[in-house]
């Protein structure tokens, strides 16, 4: 791992970017579900069995990632240093408030977030990327993810997978996701706009009702090569979830492993 001055980052403009956090920072931990067992172990192993490994998480949220990751690490004997970045200060006020020491909040936009540091681990999940609505902003975004990679480090994307969406569309564009306990579930109505999906989602929990719009730019398998490939990074592996099982088109999600060319 190369390192940097700590406490010397650039977090980047910050403008606008904060509002999701506004919205369902209170509810983000219910909707979104918690890692299974089998995803906290492979990204465990995404570290290659360093003793003193490094960990970059762009879009951390409330810590869904890290804080599994960093307890598996630290059960594990391995002595990891984690960092995780977002756009949203009530998000990283709940990562802070759960007070994992190797854990460091930083608020930040990641196409422009600069720290000085290099990272064996860089992560980029839940459709985090799409969020950005321009081409040349996601670009931004993956030289920001190769910058802090180092030589022989993984970058690991999770983004929409095309043809499901495609296949909701053809659906009606919109559905139900039930949630455990009573009169809880998400409604999802969504809209095919070129490659700008825009989605209405309704969160019910009981009495308590959220109207919670997003519009992502979705990511193709071509553009999403040559992002990386012009940031000087390559595929290794195409999986369906964290859990490292084999991509298919009826999942939800593609998750794309790229490794930074090691120094010669």
């Amino acid at each position: 791992m190369t390192s940097g001055s700590e406490g010397t980052y650039t977090p980047g403009d910050l403008q606008d970017s904060g509002n999701y956090g506004k919205q369902f920072s209170d509810i983000y931990d219910s909707i979104f579900p918690h890692l299974e067992p089998a995803e906290i172990e492979w990204l465990a192993l995404q570290v290659g069995g360093r003793t003193s490994p490094s960990v970059l998480e762009f879009g951390a949220g409330t810590g869904r990632v890290l804080v599994p990751l960093a307890e598996r690490l630290r059960e594990e004997g391995v002595d990891a240093s984690l960092v995780g970045v977002d756009a949203s200060q009530e998000m990283l006020s709940i990562l802070a408030e759960r007070a994992v020491p190797t854990i460091v909040p930083r608020l930040g936009n990641m196409r422009h977030y600069r720290d000085g540091r290099q990272y064996d681990l860089v992560l980029c999940v839940c459709g985090t990327l799409a969020l950005l609505q321009e081409p040349a902003a996601q670009m931004d975004a993956m030289r920001t993810f190769s910058e802090h990679l180092a030589p022989g480090g993984l970058l690991i994307t999770e983004t929409h997978n095309i043809p499901w969406v495609k296949k909701l569309e053809g659906n009606g564009g919109s559905m139900f996701m039930p949630y455990p306990g009573v009169r809880r579930g998400m409604v999802i109505f969504s809209e095919l706009e070129g490659e700008y999906w825009n989605c209405k989602q309704i969160w019910i929990d009981d009495e308590d009702i959220r109207v919670l719009p997003e519009r992502a730019l979705l990511i193709g398998e071509k553009r999403l090569l040559e992002m990386a490939e012009a940031s000087g990074l390559r595929r290794v592996a195409s999986l369906s979830a964290l859990s490292g099982v084999p991509y298919g088109e009826e999942s939800t999600t593609v998750v794309s492993v790229f490794e930074k060319a090691a120094s010669s």
